[in-house]
């Protein structure tokens, strides 16, 4: 019987390393998945943030299109102007004043 016994002890021996490496290997998988997890949210982040400055350089973008359009039709307004007015504004006559040499 003692043959017995000691082979049952050798068999739950085995088997509770088999268990505790198990046991080690669950673990070490639910660590990977909570990092994984974890890149997975900071990427998450890092995407959305880079939604954000895209739409902001969108809209500035935009922003910048249109003024440029405004000035260009101002600077075509001043250059008719200037064209159909006949004067010379090289001189200081020209603007009403008045020089005493």
């Amino acid at each position: 019987m003692t043959g017995d016994a000691e082979q049952a002890y050798h068999k739950v021996h085995v088997v509770s390393e088999a268990s505790q490496q198990i046991t080690q290997r669950v673990n070490d998988v639910a660590t990977a998945i909570e990092e994984f997890s974890a890149s997975i949210r900071e990427i998450s982040r890092n995407t959305s943030e880079v939604s954000d400055i895209a739409n902001t350089a969108v809209n500035l973008t935009n922003s910048t299109n249109t003024t440029i359009a405004a000035l260009e039709t101002q600077s075509q307004e001043v250059w008719q102007y200037y064209a159909s007015d006949r004067r010379d504004y090289t001189t200081n006559e020209s603007f009403g004043i008045k020089c005493d040499d």
